[in-house]
């Protein structure tokens, strides 16, 4: 039986197991957790990307993210926090969790993201901007969708 379908115990273990001394289990742990979508690994997931060193463990870790439907209005500040992480795919990954967020989650979910994202584009640190799907672009007022395709041509 797989560790995805034991239920509470195999996410238990799942969670434990983001700590594991090999990096290669590490990384299962992070995507067998996102396959699940358990919300309790939202908080392990952000620590274990906050406090790995290797790109590919956090890299997995944030994946996982984009596959949990984040509920908790107070986790969203945790993972707008993760954009500072120096690889572009980690950063690229929690866009996407952010994006599903506003596009799933409830109206204030929506705002505080949007606050949140428009603080740090206020800011002009071009690394946010970079890497921001067109969509999230659009949905933050940044650009205007007739501005879409040319945005995507520019990131790509």
């Amino acid at each position: 039986m797989g560790l995805e379908k034991m239920g509470k115990k195999g996410v238990l273990l799942l969670l434990a197991l983001l700590n594991d001394e090999y990096w290669r289990i590490r990384t299962m742990a992070a995507a067998i957790l996102g396959k699940i979508g358990e919300e309790k690994a939202v908080i392990p997931l952000i620590e274990r990307i906050k406090n790995e060193v290797l790109v590919e463990v956090r890299i997995a870790s944030a994946k996982a993210l984009t596959h949990i439907e984040i509920k908790d209005e107070s986790l969203i500040e945790r993972i707008i926090s993760l954009l500072n992480d120096p690889n572009r795919n980690v950063r690229f990954s929690i866009m996407e969790t952010l994006y599903k967020a506003t596009s799933q989650g409830s109206s204030r979910i929506r705002v505080l993201i949007y606050e949140k994202m428009r603080m740090l584009v206020n800011t002009r640190e071009e690394k946010y901007v970079s890497f921001m799907p067109s969509d999230l672009l659009v949905l933050l007022g940044i650009i205007e969708e007739r501005d879409r395709k040319l945005i995507n041509v520019l990131l790509c």
